[in-house]
């Protein structure tokens, strides 16, 4: 008897240690984000992170070309109006590469207006000396409806430094649109389009800008 209950005494520590051991061992998986989690589906095993990636950067080497099938941080500015829907890359056309940012449209007419944008206050762009130039494709409906399309950035200070204004009247098809040369820091660039006269309900798309 007496030595049962030694030998009790001397495993109950490794019983204590071993039922602790797998608590201590699992911590940093719970507390590090970095640490992928393992998971075991029909006998097989997939590893996904936990971690939090951040978006890629809005800024290409030399510009946007939305081939990445992303917007690239291109969104839809409502406080320039309410023409443009919505902004995202798509497949259906493309200037060069294999995407375009495709803007849905919804104009009702009475001069109505829209802008798409990329937010560069984070990392302002220098476009001292450089022309911004980019691609619009016009769909024949909108050629009928008219309008004007431009390329415009905003500088440092908040004042809007637009590029020459393009009648969209009778054209279709891809449109040529520049802007600048620059002179400094600019904290967005955007797709104006404005003065549409008539209803329009459609897509534009904008590709290779560049700078």
């Amino acid at each position: 008897m007496k030595h049962l209950a030694l030998a009790l005494l001397l495993l109950a520590p490794q019983a204590a240690f071993a039922s602790w051991l797998p608590l201590w061992y699992d911590i940093p998986a719970r507390n590090n984000p970095q640490d992928p989690a393992v998971s075991r589906s029909s006998g097989a095993i997939a590893v996904t992170s936990s971690a939090q990636h951040s978006a890629a950067p809005a800024l290409a080497a030399a510009g946007w070309g939305f081939d990445a099938a992303g917007s690239q941080g291109w969104a839809v500015d409502p406080s320039a109006g309410l023409g443009i829907l919505s902004a995202a890359a798509s497949s259906a056309r493309s200037h060069d590469g294999c995407c375009s940012l495709a803007c849905a449209c919804a104009f009702q007419g009475l001069t109505q207006s829209g802008r798409v944008a990329v937010d560069l206050s984070s990392s302002p762009l220098s476009l001292a000396g450089r022309s911004l130039r980019a691609w619009l494709y016009v769909p024949a409906g909108l050629g009928l409806a008219g309008g004007l399309a431009r390329l415009e950035a905003v500088d440092s200070q908040g004042a809007c430094v637009p590029g020459p204004a393009i009648s969209l009247a009778g054209l279709a098809g891809w449109v040529a649109l520049k802007a600048g040369p620059g002179a400094g820091l600019v904290r967005s660039v955007g797709l104006d389009i404005s003065g549409v006269k008539a209803p329009f309900y459609g897509t534009l798309y904008l590709d290779s800008v560049s700078y």
